[in-house]
Formats: C-alpha cells, sequence, structure tokens
C-alpha cells in the first residue's frame, strides 16, 4: 500500500473532510492520507476537542481498509496504529515512550499524541476505517484546559520538518498494517500490551458511574479491547471505554 496525500491548507477536521470525501467517491484509495497545515476544530473522543498551534503539529486522518477483519477484531486497528505511533517516536530516541489505554500515546506521564478511529461497518466485516491522528511535533507552548500535553520539541528541543515526520510516521503505520493484514495478530497484542502505561503498576482509578476511587493494575486487554483490572484485593476487573477513569494524570 502506498499513501495518496491530499494536503489543505486549513480544515475544521481531518476526519469530516476524509470521510466527506469517502461518501463523495467511495472507490477512493485504501492510504490515502488528508493533511490538514491548520486544524480548526479537530475531533478527539467524544465530547473532547484535539488542540493543536497552526503549523507546528501533524494533523492527518488515513484511510484504511481492512475488510479481512471481522467486526469482533476491530480493537486491533486500535493496535496497530498505536504501535506504529510509538514505533516512531521510539525511532527518534524518545524515552518512556508508551500506550495509555485505549490509544493515547504518552512520554512518561504526559500525553503527545491523540487518535480518533471511526469504522464504516459492512455485514461483518469492516469495510474502511478513518484513522485521525493528532501528533505534537514543534508546539511549545499549550493553552487548552488538557492537563498533561507535550511535544517533540519540548522533549528535545529541536525543530522539525513536518513533511518529512509525517512520511516517517505513516511509514511506520503502514508497517504495523502490514502485519495486521498478514494476520499477526498476536504479536501485535503481545507488542501493545508490553507497551501499555502503568501495567501491571498499581494505581489509583475512578468509576465515573459513582465517582468511587480505587486502586488496582492493569493486567491485560481482552481481544476485544476492553481493559483487565487486579484490585489490590485480587479482584479481576474488565472495563469497556469511559467505563474508568485513570487518576492523577
Amino acid at each position: 500500500m502506498q499513501i495518496h496525500l491530499i494536503e489543505k491548507e486549513s480544515l475544521s477536521s481531518t476526519n469530516v473532510t476524509l470521510a466527506d470525501l469517502l461518501r463523495m467517491v467511495p472507490d477512493i484509495e485504501e492510504g490515502t492520507v488528508v493533511r490538514a497545515i491548520e486544524q480548526t476544530a479537530g475531533k478527539g473522543q467524544p465530547g473532547n476537542h484535539w488542540e493543536s498551534e497552526p503549523k507546528m503539529n501533524i494533523t492527518m486522518s488515513l484511510l484504511l481498509r481492512p475488510d479481512f477483519l471481522s467486526i469482533v477484531d476491530h480493537f486491533y486497528i486500535s493496535i496497530a496504529m498505536s504501535l506504529g505511533i510509538t514505533d516512531y517516536l521510539i525511532s527518534k530516541g524518545i524515552n518512556g515512550v508508551c500506550i495509555k489505554w485505549p490509544n493515547d500515546i504518552y512520554v512518561s506521564n504526559n500525553k503527545i499524541c491523540g487518535i480518533l478511529i471511526e469504522n464504516s461497518i459492512i455485514g461483518h466485516t469492516i469495510d474502511s476505517s478513518i484513522v485521525g491522528i493528532g501528533l505534537n511535533i514543534n508546539q511549545k507552548k499549550f493553552v487548552s484546559d488538557a492537563p498533561n500535553p507535550i511535544s517533540l520539541t519540548n522533549i528535545t528541543d529541536k525543530t522539525y520538518d513536518l513533511s518529512t515526520e509525517m512520511t516517517l510516521l505513516c511509514n511506520a503505520l503502514l508497517r504495523r498494517y502490514a502485519m495486521l493484514a498478514n494476520g499477526n495478530m498476536e504479536t501485535l497484542r503481545d507488542e501493545y500490551i508490553s507497551r501499555l502505561y502503568r501495567f501491571n503498576e498499581m494505581a489509583d482509578y475512578k468509576l465515573p458511574s459513582t465517582d468511587t476511587i480505587f486502586k488496582a493494575k492493569i493486567i491485560d486487554v481482552a481481544p476485544e479491547g476492553r481493559l483487565i483490572m487486579e484490585s489490590d484485593s485480587g479482584k479481576i476487573m474488565k472495563f469497556a471505554f469511559k467505563e474508568v477513569v485513570f487518576v492523577n494524570l
């Protein structure tokens, strides 16, 4: 698969633009990437906004067509994309790179990248996936109420060419996607778990439904994506996205 780049000076959201394009041109090629130099209304997870200073970061969306995956295996797209981004950061010599479940990319305790994946289902398979990525590269100051943002420049004191870095990032993403297409799901899942933020570390978490704080450690992630935890009393618990909150971030 090759990257087919569509670059725009300013967009509200690369995910929205790529979704609109897909509706207009249903047979658009896999590997199509929409990149915005400035993104004015970047989409995070539902209810969240992604802050990105114009001309300073990578804001892009990638079209995949993982029709080889059944619906029950949809989380492997998130696994592959998370690993691709962490591969890219590790290749830049960054230490402490990890994945905060389900797919936020952290450097130690700070968030450097967010991913938003939107799937289209036909029958029992995934017809298309739009993978939105906001990766902080050259931004030095963050003004939103996000608690812990960081950029490559914050870490290294270097300035990066965004086009070069996006090419490197896309290559890393496609390598992991190729592993998924070739059926290396167990390897991908094992590597994903090994890179999880707070893996096997006792820490505080909260149940948003009741505001209850409890202590537990992450011990696994189920194939469908649920987080598996063990409490300090030995109880095994499984949580879907938004059912548990990381405390002290």
